[in-house]
This record gives structure tokens, C-alpha cells and sequence, in this order.
């Protein structure tokens, strides 16, 4: 298997670069999709909880934890697809 270099990537047109994406995506299997894609949410989700857990004996207001939340939930749903949705 031949791996291109960041040169030749950067050489490729933009329709073959999605080209390139749609043949990668195709050739997926959907159940290491749905793993790697719940896996990536584990670790962003613990390390959301880790950086409040550092942060339990600190006050905040009812606003910023209002903003916090928003954040949050605003971020989460830049995410709408499932790994069901990958194939």
C-alpha cells in the first residue's frame, strides 16, 4: 500500500482530495467506524470531567455556570451525526 506524502496531498486538486476522503470513508469498516467515533467521545467527555472535577472546590456564579452548560450543549451539537450515521 502506497501512503502519499504531505507534498503530494498538497498537490492533489480539491475535488480529488474529497475524492480521496470518499474512497478512504468508503472503504471502512462501519463497526471500527461506530468504535473509533465512540471511543473519541469517551476520551472527550472524561477529559471534560477531569478539568471539572480540578476545578470542584472553586465558586462559580449561577451565569457562568449557565455559559458553561451552553458551551457545552452549543459544542456537542457541532456533532450531530451518530456512528450509526458513518457508512
Amino acid at each position: 500500500m502506497s501512503i502519499l506524502s504531505q507534498h503530494q496531498i498538497a498537490a492533489l486538486t480539491y475535488r480529488e482530495k474529497i475524492a480521496l476522503i470518499d474512497e478512504l470513508w468508503a472503504s471502512l469498516n462501519c463497526s471500527e467506524v461506530g468504535t473509533s467515533l465512540d471511543d473519541a467521545y469517551d476520551h472527550l467527555l472524561e477529559q471534560g470531567l477531569a478539568d471539572c472535577d480540578a476545578e470542584t472546590d472553586v465558586l462559580i456564579t449561577l451565569d457562568r455556570a449557565s455559559r458553561q452548560l451552553r458551551q457545552l450543549l452549543h459544542g456537542a451539537a457541532a456533532y450531530p451525526m451518530g456512528a450509526t450515521d458513518a457508512a
